[in-house]
Formats: structure tokens, C-alpha cells, sequence
């Protein structure tokens, strides 16, 4: 077997071991011989065979085959996808007040009370795949006459919070209940350099992703021109009007520097972010994500925190050979994966993913390095879709290759 590299993703090993039917040859009957044992069989045993165990085979363990550990009994392991780290970088700007249109699902809501709502069920739905954090904009220091351009330096909520998703839905909810509300201005691009160099300094090995959600222009840059920059209303050179200056070339240079480190940046522009389409476009084009994702009413709100957070699904795996039970085979042409809607499903032909050599199939799943698999494209898709909503795995029995 070829060397081991360590992958990225662990295996959640929950299991059941499973003992199924084995493929061992059957003991031998023992006949008298002239040994000089006091038994037949001409070894040192009972069992008519050549070695000194008395599992009727011609080696030396107990387990009834010829190679310790690595017959066809199987064991069965429930696995899970590969965790994705994801910072949402939360538009908290007064602009967020501002009234989303309906639509057939929803009563009359404010953008902020919108996204608040999105978020609180996406990051609970979505827990069990992706590690949320939130970083809002501007700081939380914010009051009505003070810090309104100022970055947030530190998340709100952690990654890697044990209760993230409880903390972000009170982030996001009433005030009333503890929620941060809105104030000030939209810092964006300060806020993005703050994600970097969050996300720089996690230990783990998860990918690794931002969602900036916001209703549009990127301002509170002190540097620009005031005379000739765009202005999305009024004077920007008037004293009251002086930071509304649109920050786009800052805004792109931050989400560049995210992908520059491994870090792609989805963009949702929530409400009647359309006026600033072409802005929110170059962010994400910076960020890698070619476009944004318009989010005009809670409706296209979900979707597109939905179809964002099923693209970040990682479709790799960890083997984790190290980790398996003593007695397992860790060969790598004796694993099959299956993927099935339910945990008590049985393993069987209907729901086998066969090995696709080179994923020159996509049905199937092949070999990263010698402990780390992957589902090919069609089977990853299936995966993001919710299509396997278990993944479990057998070590032992010969590799089934896809049909």
C-alpha cells in the first residue's frame, strides 16, 4: 500500500460495528496422520492443518482466514461530509432599516429583520456541514454619535463556538431579546481586511469561506476624493455627506486579498441592491465567485444562503486509517461506499457508489492520495442536494467499480 498523507477531514465514526457474513474458507476436516503430536492433523494442534492455532486455516492468528484482519467480514462506518468554516460578514448599516418588498410567503419586514430570519434558519439547518461565525459592520460599538465607520476587529460569534447557532440567531433577533439592531455606516472593506486575518489565524484545516450579506454600496473611506468619487446621493463634500463616497476599488482589493489566501467571498445584495449591481458583482468577481446573488424578498433571501451554503459541502474524505478498529483491513482496494437516505438502511447494490477511476464517470468516487476519497461530480452534487443523507463505508470486501 502506498504511503499515507494525513487528509483534511476526519471520519465521524458513529457506529454500529457491524459483523456481516464473512468470505473466510471453511475449516478442514482433520484425518490421522503419522505426526508426532498427540493429535491428528501432523501440526501442533488440533485442526489438521500446518500451524499452531486452531481456527482451521495455515497461519498462526484466530480469526478463521489466512491474513489477520482483512477478510470479507465487513464494518460498517457512518461518515460525514468534510466541515467547511464560513465568517458572515453582516451588514448591520442604518440602511438595512429600510423596508424588503414582499412577497406571497411574508408579512411586511425590514431588510435587517429579513436576513436576521434567513440566517437563523440556514445556519441552523446547515450546522452539521459548515462552522459559522459572524463578523457584523460596522463595530458594536456604534451609537448615534460615535465609531459609525469603524470596522468590527473580532466576530461577534467565534467559529467553532460550540453554540454558534444560538448565538447568531440572538445576534440577528429583537433587540429586545439581546440582538445588536442596526447603526452607522457600511466599513466593508476594513471589515473583509478584519475577515482575513480572523480566518488567517484558525488552527484547523477546514476549507475556508466568507459570506458578506449587505444592501449594497461599500462607503466610510476617508481617503477618497469627495469631488469625484460616486455619490449615491446629495453632495460628498458636504460635511454631513463627506463619508458616503462609494468605496468600490478598496471593497475589491480586500476580497482579492481573501482568495489570494485560499478564501473564496460569496456576496448576497439583499433589497433593492440591483442599483448596485456592477458593485457587488466586482466584489465577488475579486472574491472568485464570478457574481452576486440578488436577494430582492425573503424568499430569493433563503434560496440564495441555500445554494451558497450546499456549494461550500466538501465532498471529500478522510479514511483515517489509523483511527479504525485493530483488525480491519486498511487495504485500499477492499473499501466500498454507500449512500443512503437513512442510517438503518442497509449496504447493498441499490445504493453502493462505485469506484470511478480518474472520476472519468462523475458517478462515483475514486482516491485523492493513499487516505483521502472523493466524491466525483455527479455524486457530489447528489451529496450537496441532500440526495446521501448518510454516508457509510465498508473495509474488507473486494472494491465494487462503477457500472
Amino acid at each position: 500500500m502506498k504511503r499515507m498523507s494525513r487528509g483534511c477531514f476526519i471520519w465521524a465514526l458513529a457506529v454500529a460495528l457491524v459483523g456481516l457474513a464473512g468470505c473466510s474458507p471453511a475449516n478442514r476436516v482433520a484425518t490421522e496422520d503419522p505426526g508426532t503430536d498427540t493429535h491428528s492433523g501432523g501440526d501442533t494442534d488440533a485442526d489438521g492443518d500446518a500451524d499452531s492455532d486452531t481456527d482451521g486455516d495455515t497461519d498462526s492468528d484466530t480469526d478463521g482466514d489466512s491474513d489477520a484482519g482483512t477478510d470479507c467480514a465487513q464494518i460498517d462506518f457512518k461518515i460525514s461530509t468534510g466541515i467547511a468554516d464560513m465568517l458572515i460578514v453582516l451588514d448591520r448599516s442604518n440602511s438595512m432599516n429600510s423596508m424588503a418588498d414582499t412577497d406571497a410567503d411574508t408579512d411586511t419586514l425590514s431588510l435587517w429583520e429579513t436576513m436576521g430570519q434567513a440566517l437563523t434558519q440556514v445556519t441552523s439547518e446547515k450546522a452539521d456541514k459548515i462552522r459559522f461565525g459572524l463578523l457584523p459592520f460596522p463595530t458594536l460599538f456604534c451609537s448615534g454619535l460615535s465609531d459609525q465607520c469603524d470596522e468590527s476587529t473580532t466576530p461577534a460569534v467565534q467559529i467553532g463556538d460550540a453554540d454558534a447557532v444560538q448565538k447568531i440567531a440572538t445576534a440577528v433577533g429583537p433587540k429586545e431579546l439581546g440582538g445588536m439592531g442596526t447603526c452607522g455606516g457600511t466599513p466593508t472593506a476594513r471589515t473583509m481586511t478584519s475577515a482575513l486575518t480572523y480566518l488567517k489565524g484558525l488552527t484547523d484545516t477546514n476549507s475556508r469561506y466568507v459570506l458578506l450579506a449587505t444592501d449594497g454600496a461599500p462607503n466610510c473611506n476617508p481617503m477618497l476624493p469627495c469631488a469625484t468619487c460616486t455619490c449615491p446621493q446629495g453632495d460628498c463634500c458636504a460635511a454631513s455627506n463627506v463619508l458616503n463616497c462609494i468605496d468600490d476599488q478598496e471593497s475589491n482589493k480586500a476580497a482579492k486579498a481573501l482568495l489570494e489566501a485560499g478564501i473564496p467571498v460569496y456576496v448576497i445584495g439583499v433589497g433593492n441592491s440591483l442599483d448596485w449591481q456592477q458593485v457587488m458583482n466586482g466584489i465577488a468577481d475579486a472574491g472568485g465567485t464570478s457574481q452576486y446573488y440578488p436577494a430582492e424578498n425573503a424568499t430569493a433571501l433563503l434560496q440564495a444562503l441555500d445554494q451558497i451554503t450546499k456549494t461550500v459541502t466538501d465532498c471529500k474524505f478522510d479514511v483515517g486509517w489509523d483511527t479504525l478498529p485493530q483488525g480491519t483491513s486498511k487495504n485500499p482496494a477492499l473499501v466500498n461506499l454507500y449512500c443512503k437516505a437513512a442510517a438503518d438502511e442497509p449496504n447493498g447494490s441499490d445504493n453502493v457508489l462505485g469506484l470511478d477511476d480518474g472520476c472519468a464517470d462523475g458517478a462515483g468516487w475514486d482516491w485523492v492520495d493513499g487516505d483521502t476519497i472523493k466524491f466525483c461530480t455527479d455524486a457530489c452534487q447528489k451529496l450537496k442536494d441532500g440526495g446521501c443523507k448518510v454516508v457509510a463505508t465498508t473495509f474488507g470486501c473486494d472494491t465494487v467499480p462503477v457500472e
